[in-house]
């Protein structure tokens, strides 16, 4: 069967996760096959919670550039978040990319991690992370992710992290993401796969997704707008840092002592 994205899922396989990826589904991405034969050896790809985690960051704060570049860049003004993104493709393929300064980021210092693997990025984008301008894409979170309580709660914990915000005084723990207007359905549906999956596997509820009226956001007037989702309830806050976390240090250590201020039981990730 296919599942939303597209690619093949043939189920479990004696004990192992499910194939995500065959070496036959990359496609001709080389002009020269044998570019692409000497990766033959990673496939075929399964489910993974790394790989979920992975897909999460290129929907958050990472970029892939589509065919014919097929590249992938992450960014952020950590360079320890820089290691083990990089880490984690080591882990997985076996490729390390490069760090560099970020030149196109007017808000402050930042760096890029980039891999330069046309392999990579297709089976990225094969697993369901999306490719190019993401307010502009249409894209949801894949069914390998949202029918697995770990790889969703590793998922949710690595875009939270990317996305997510907390105040460290107020009950209070937020996620936002942009859209072109004539992709705000699209995006109300990906932000109601999370806050469906957020209750159906840790009881944690949401408001539901919600925009408001604001200035254009990119060059060239184009009119775009913010879809949000906010954690309120102060069991469902609890349950969050409980139960997923952000995977951002910081952002755990704000979360825990919003906990705190309220007076509330202190917990930890499980």
């Amino acid at each position: 069967m296919k599942n939303i994205n597209g690619f093949k899922s043939v189920g479990e396989i004696g004990g192992m996760e499910e194939i995500l990826v065959n070496f036959e589904d990359l496609g001709e991405i080389y002009k020269d096959k044998r570019l692409a034969e000497r990766y033959k050896h990673w496939f075929p790809i399964r489910a993974s919670e790394k790989l979920a985690g992975l897909v999460a960051d290129l929907m958050g704060d990472g970029h892939i550039q589509p065919a014919p570049m097929l590249r992938l860049d992450y960014t952020s003004a950590d360079k320890k978040e820089l290691e083990r993104f990089g880490k984690e493709i080591f882990d997985l393929f076996g490729i390390k990319g490069k760090s560099r300064p970020c030149r196109t980021n007017r808000f402050g210092e930042t760096y890029n991690y980039g891999v330069n693997c046309k392999v990579i990025s297709k089976v990225l984008i094969l697993s369901g992370a999306p490719a190019g301008a993401k307010v502009k894409q249409s894209f949801r979170i894949p069914t390998w992710i949202l029918e697995n309580k770990k790889f969703f709660r590793r998922f949710i914990s690595r875009l939270y992290s990317c996305e997510g915000c907390v105040d460290r005084k107020s009950p209070w723990i937020g996620i936002e993401m942009w859209k072109v207007l004539d992709k705000m359905d699209d995006g109300m549906n990906f932000f109601h796969d999370i806050r469906n999956g957020l209750d159906r596997f840790f009881e944690i509820k949401t408001s539901n997704p919600f925009t408001f009226k604001i200035k254009p956001k990119l060059p060239k007037k184009v009119e775009t707008a913010p879809i949000r989702i906010t954690i309120r309830r102060k069991e469902s806050v609890k349950r969050f840092f409980k139960y997923v976390g952000f995977d951002d240090k910081n952002k755990q250590f704000k979360l825990e002592q919003s906990i705190k201020y309220w007076g509330s039981v202190r917990g930890g990730n499980s």
